[in-house]
């Protein structure tokens, strides 16, 4: 596979996630997702993480973690995960998902058809609008990381404005940090992915929110709380 197709494989599911729970068909609003829906994500995290970024790395390091493709990360506090066997297996009659797709305004049916890929899937139960709910979902296409210059140009060709790209360190290595914009049926998703490759294998963890500050905050939880993940999954 050459690198523009890489590219594709490693953002295109964590997008077309985004996109689904957009233009849910569910009981949405009218109202787009602009000040309104950004001020209910923003105070669902602050009722969650104390407020503050320093508050919510402090949380996620005393809480538990999720592990999956090869990396663990704290948990936000209070969300609702979904791991690959919830989606796929276990899926029918499970209260977890169901709940998970009534607040991203799927059917349970779309829900796990979208995460097929995923490993882990991590949903913020207060964090919805009506059309739109905060989550987390994490990726492993394989293959090595892709070129900086071919990121930007996957996340464009699917539609999304990129707002800063920056390298950081983390205990597993270097991780690409994308911020991007999305627009959706339901308004914008301001989204962060954190592009690593802990074994050899690109993984990426992706943050939807519609609020900047919420989605960075939630993303410096992560980075700051990611070990290798030893549980064998």
């Amino acid at each position: 596979m050459n690198r523009t197709r890489l590219g594709a494989a490693v953002f295109a599911p964590a997008l077309l996630l985004t996109l689904l729970v957009g233009c849910g068909s569910g009981g949405g609003s009218d109202e787009p997702s602009g000040d309104s829906a950004s001020s209910e994500s923003s105070s669902a995290a602050e009722d969650s993480s104390g407020g503050s970024s320093e508050e919510a790395s402090d949380s996620a390091d005393s809480g538990n973690r999720v592990s999956g493709d090869g990396v663990s990360f704290a948990k936000p506090e209070g969300w609702i995960t979904l791991e690959a066997d919830d989606l796929t297996q276990q899926a029918e009659g499970n209260s977890d998902v169901a709940e998970a797709a009534r607040q991203m305004n799927l059917s349970p049916e779309e829900l796990t058809q979208a995460m097929g890929q995923a490993s882990v899937f991590l949903i913020d139960p207060e964090g919805g609008n009506g059309t739109f709910a905060d989550n987390i979902n994490v990726l492993a296409p394989g293959g090595t990381k892709p070129p900086d210059s071919v990121i930007e140009q996957q996340f464009s060709q699917l539609g999304a404005t990129v707002q800063d790209l920056r390298t950081e360190d983390s205990d597993l290595g270097e991780v690409t940090v994308v911020s991007y914009v999305l627009p959706v049926a339901a308004g914008k998703v301001q989204g962060v992915s954190l592009i690593m490759e802990p074994q050899g294998q690109t993984v990426n963890v992706t943050v939807s929110t519609t609020d900047r500050d919420t989605s960075t905050e939630l993303a410096d939880g992560i980075l700051g709380s990611l070990q290798a993940d030893d549980s064998g999954q």
